[in-house]
């Protein structure tokens, strides 16, 4: 077996798991480093893959959650979505009343100066 034969069984193996990493872990919205473990980490990292997890969680109960629904599926408890972050209702008024609170950014700032030379409203 000359040296080139091992590197490309090697590149096959790597580019089948990397593939069926992320098949794996496609489901729990992890499919990029389902792909990279199975690409560097060969079998091991097909195993860890099934590991990876990137559901948003419930603020109650910690479940898992498939989408954006008003209601966890596992507590009944009400969601509410802040951007893409799941919170209780309590949690949600006070990040609004924090973001609202919060002095305006130096991009806004700056939007805002930009916009009234151009004459934006904003």
């Amino acid at each position: 077996m000359e040296p080139g034969d091992f590197a490309c069984f090697y590149s096959f193996v790597a580019l089948i798991c990397g593939g069926l990493g992320a098949g794996v872990a496609s489901t729990r919205n992890a499919a990029f480093w389902g792909f990279v473990l199975g690409l560097f980490f060969g079998p091991l990292g097909l195993l860890a893959a099934f590991r990876l997890d990137d559901r948003p969680q419930c603020p109650w109960c910690c479940g898992r959650l498939a989408g954006r629904g008003a209601l966890c599926p596992h507590c009944r408890s009400e969601i509410v979505w802040f951007g893409k972050t799941p919170c209780s209702r309590k949690g949600y008024e006070r990040m609004a009343r924090e973001a609202k609170d919060r002095p305006p950014s130096v991009a806004n700032r700056l939007g805002a100066a930009f916009g009234k030379v151009l004459g934006r409203r904003g």
